[in-house]
């Protein structure tokens, strides 16, 4: 039985819907796993992790909306404090 028209849109329909919400999940537990094991990203990850560059997050952090850990010229972003900022829960200015 082959399909056409309407029938075939619906399952194309069907079969994205479904690959989008695999790549969620997906994306989801690489986040969850990441975060598992380790707390913290060194300031170059920590830029990628939220998708900026490392002079704005040198900026934001000078300005007091980060708080990092230093290790002597080393800085540590805590991953909970980088995702309250990505969702939100910190206001967010560029």
């Amino acid at each position: 039985m082959a399909l056409y028209g309407a029938d075939m849109e619906a399952v194309m329909a069907l079969e994205s819907n479904s690959l989008e919400e695999i790549f969620r999940r997906l994306d989801r537990l690489e986040r969850d796993n990441r975060r598992s094991r380790r707390r913290s990203l060194r300031q170059k990850e920590a830029a990628e992790y939220l998708n900026r560059s490392v002079a704005w997050l040198r900026r934001e952090t000078a300005a007091g909306r980060f708080k990092p850990k230093r290790h002597g010229r080393i800085l540590d972003y805590d991953i909970a404090e980088l995702d309250a900022f990505r969702d939100g829960d910190v206001t967010e200015s560029d």
